[in-house]
């Protein structure tokens, strides 16, 4: 009667001794009435089904993930279960002892209370164990669970440790197949792995950059961050290969991983690294032909692409002149068409022509088309990974500030085309107040671009042509795509800071200086277009007197009439003309160069940081290569 009491009691069932309908189970009066030992080998049963009991009992998770297939909580539950399977045998056991009669006289059985006793001792002790285990990583999931149960295995008795690795081997099974499968295939399976994907981030940028990311907390115990890390990338290149070239490519080789080896898989999937990365930088430079889509931005992003350039000031030059509410997109795609058929661009690959674009901004009050508009060029994947929309915005940096350079040295040009005009007008009039006006017009003119041409050549040739060819010494020798991307950045941000527009306080200072001049300039090139129209329009009246006047003579009249005052002749207004309109060049070529003076003390300043200090100091040079406003600053210094 005491060894069936006991037996279920091992198995969590209410006896004549023991009520398990409460926790922890209950003592009924009978079992005081037993000696001391049936007493002990009862409470140890006891003990043992209660344990069995909690052990058995579902436990909550805080996961949503924890409870799906292969997760490393179910597996965890699952190692629990299979560590209690020398459990069961032992209640077997004990019933077949109970059961089966033994060889003396029949009133006696095999299995005696003390030996039953001293048989429970050690399942006592696992199953306390395995107890203390599953309250240690409750509300835990993923890789905490597995590093929580190796803290345990950290243990002097041998028979702990073994328990606890068994646990520990059950855990990292479900890990182990989730991370074979995503180093063959890519693919991630439900449940808890120190992989993460955000299926929201599209396109090769956030493929390759942010879709998959680490979670350093999921990492299991034997495997390294640096191995995780490879696992990530091997992964991420499988992906991008699939979803941004339309390639399929396996990692690893798909058979002999049934058994947790990390060892062999390190090696592995760091021969397989090497194999993915080769295999993106080819299928980058080839199918994706990086170098022809980043000598395209150069063309035409930063203007590189000269003749294109002209001719398509020259058509977009009045489009661009109206006010920004009346400038039409389909308007300048037409006129950029124009430009890309009648230049040297039209022998350029038809699908890179196929990506120039027009891009339009929202204008802002008072905004005329030229602040609006800027040329784009189309990026598609893969190479989006490399020419993201950050360096897109780089890009359109750079190239703002080229178009404004180009703007005003095509309406400083215009302006001389009519001062040309100009002056063949004045010929038969010799010009006076006015003649002098154009030529200072034209010495400020002059030296207006004598400026701009050099900051742009500056850039066009020492900046950019100098950054180019290291990019493409840096594209020919990379051998990962990140390889790529970071010698992609490196080109812009060079350009950026040697081109004056770096986000440091001495480069804002430069650009705010820059712009100063652009901005006289600007108002140059309207005062000239005033003065000349004004200038011819009176011209061409003085023309249309000149012939009444010879009308008159003709009919033996006197030439002048009695509202034509010989006093207020053509000379005499434009004379006084010049003088009013002199008065205004003066006024803008002292903003100009007061302007430069600055600009030229800040680039004379400007540290380079280890960064081409020598292109920075040429600019100063070509600028001011004779000391012309060297020893003028100085003059005017020492006059003070």
């Amino acid at each position: 009667m005491i060894l069936k009491s006991c037996l279920y009691s091992l198995s969590g069932l209410t006896t004549l001794y023991m009520d398990f309908s409460t926790s922890p189970p209950t003592p009924l009066p009978p079992l005081s009435l037993l000696p001391p030992s049936h007493q002990q080998v009862l409470l140890l049963s006891c003990a043992c089904g209660h344990l069995y009991l909690q052990l058995t009992a579902p436990v909550p998770t805080s996961s949503p993930s924890s409870s799906s297939s292969g997760s490393v909580s179910s597996s965890f539950t699952s190692s629990l279960s299979s560590s209690l399977s020398s459990y069961h045998s032992l209640i077997a056991s004990v019933e077949t002892s109970i059961n089966t009669p033994s060889p003396l006289p029949p009133t006696y059985c095999k299995l005696t209370v003390r030996s039953l006793y001293v048989r429970l001792n050690k399942p006592h002790e696992n199953l306390n164990l395995l107890l203390t285990l599953q309250r240690s990583v409750r509300n835990m999931s993923g890789g905490v669970i597995t590093q929580v149960t190796q803290l345990h295995s950290r243990h002097g008795n041998g028979g702990v440790r073994r328990v606890v690795e068994g646990v520990l081997e059950g855990c990292r099974k479900g890990t182990w197949r989730r991370m074979v499968r995503w180093c063959v295939e890519g693919e991630l399976e439900g449940g808890e792995f120190f992989v993460k994907e955000d299926k929201g981030v599209e396109g090769g940028a956030g493929v390759w950059g942010k879709r998959y990311w680490m979670d350093v907390n999921e990492i299991v115990p034997g495997v390294s961050e640096g191995m995780a890390e490879e696992v990530r990338r091997l992964g991420r290149g499988i992906n991008f290969l699939k979803i941004c070239c339309g390639k399929v490519h396996q990692g690893i080789r798909a058979d002999g991983w049934d058994k947790v080896d990390t060892p062999m898989l390190e090696k592995e999937v760091s021969a397989a690294c090497r194999k993915i990365d080769v295999a993106v930088v080819d299928s980058i430079k080839g199918e994706g032909n990086l170098l022809q889509h980043l000598e395209a931005l150069k063309r035409f992003m930063l203007l590189g692409q000269g003749d294109f350039v002209s001719a398509l000031l020259d058509l977009v030059g009045e489009e661009l002149s109206k006010r920004a509410d009346y400038v039409y997109r389909h308007n300048l795609v037409g006129v950029l068409d124009i430009a890309l058929r009648g230049t040297n661009a039209q022998f350029m690959d038809k699908g890179v022509l196929e990506r120039v674009g027009v891009k339009l901004y929202e204008p802002a009050p008072g905004d005329s088309g030229w602040d609006i508009f800027s040329l784009d060029y189309h990026i598609s994947d893969p190479l989006t990974a490399i020419v993201t929309p950050e360096a897109s915005g780089k890009y359109r940096r750079i190239f703002h500030l080229l178009w404004r350079l180009k703007r005003i040295e095509w309406g400083l040009n215009n302006t001389w085309r009519r001062a040309t005009g100009v002056n063949h007008a004045m010929r038969k009039t010799g010009g006076g107040g006015m003649g002098r006006a154009i030529r200072g017009v034209s010495l400020v003119r002059q030296e207006m671009l004598h400026v701009t041409s050099n900051i742009q050549n500056y850039l066009m040739f020492e900046v950019i042509e100098g950054s180019w060819n290291e990019l493409k010494s840096a594209v020919e020798s990379a051998e990962t795509l990140d390889d790529l991307i970071d010698s992609h950045e490196e080109y812009l941000d060079n350009i950026l800071y040697l081109g004056l527009l770096g986000e440091d306080e001495e480069s804002r200072d430069i650009q705010h200086l820059l712009s100063g001049l652009f901005d006289i300039a600007d108002r140059f090139c309207a005062l000239q277009d005033r003065v000349f129209v004004d200038c011819l329009s009176e011209l061409g009246g003085d023309r249309a007197r000149n012939e009444e006047r010879q009308g008159r003579i003709q009919k033996g009249e006197w030439g002048y009439s009695g509202a034509d005052d010989p006093n207020t002749s053509t000379d005499r207004k434009l004379e006084e003309f010049g003088t009013k309109s002199l008065e205004g060049v003066t006024v803008n070529a002292r903003e100009f160069e007061e302007g430069l003076k600055m600009l030229l003390d800040k680039l004379g300043k400007k540290d380079g940081g280890g960064r081409g200090e020598e292109r920075i100091r040429f600019l100063t040079f070509r600028l001011d290569f004779n000391s012309f406003y060297q020893r003028k600053y100085d003059g005017a210094v020492g006059a003070d």
